[in-house]
């Protein structure tokens, strides 16, 4: 990094010398959202929730690892900037950018264990009024739909809602997202 750096910034060209790093709190975040903190909530609503819901979660090496990376990923991206024309580029922000999939991806495969060791301790309940004769097909669907009538819990079905919820509307927002960049609309 260092080597690029210099490479980049300080060549002992005159139009490169201008460029710099310059600290800048939320400076260029605030020039794509008009709330920079609420931006980054709804960013990461859903692999919060499971870290916050599911303290189980909290044991997975990869899913910590990943919140890690992305917590560093954040300071560049909120305090420096380039200043100059590259100011908007949002250079900084790619550390950021890099993580997020990770971090859900991580989110996401905890998330789905944790709902298949809750089938599983469910499966001898629900089969038990239905005829021998089901399907394996069937058995199975069974299962997961009943899964919450089971729960005796209604904390643990108000966070599997909840995290549903916000994976959901997330997974929306990225369509609409590529819609508007499809149609034309840009990006913001």
């Amino acid at each position: 990094m260092t080597m690029q750096f210099f490479s980049i910034l300080h060549n002992g060209t005159t139009a490169l010398n201008e460029r710099k790093i310059i600290f800048d709190f939320f400076g260029v975040s605030s020039n794509y959202s008009k709330d920079p903190l609420f931006s980054l909530i709804l960013l990461i609503a859903f692999p919060f929730s499971i870290l916050l819901f599911y303290k189980q979660s909290r044991k997975n090496q990869y899913l910590m690892f990943s919140w890690i990376t992305f917590a560093f990923s954040l300071i560049p991206f909120y305090f420096f900037a380039e200043d100059g024309n590259k100011y908007l580029h949002v250079n900084f922000g790619w550390g950021r950018q890099i993580v997020i999939p990770v971090l859900f991806t991580f989110s996401i495969i905890e998330f789905l264990k944790i709902q298949k060791i809750d089938c599983k301790h469910h499966d001898e309940n629900i089969l038990k009024n239905y005829p021998q004769e089901t399907s394996q097909t069937d058995k199975e669907i069974i299962k997961e739909w009943f899964i919450f009538k089971l729960m005796k819990n209604h904390k643990e079905k108000i966070k599997i809602i909840v995290s549903w919820i916000l994976l959901i509307l997330h997974l929306l927002s990225g369509l609409l997202y590529f819609y508007r960049i499809f149609s034309g609309m840009g990006y913001y």
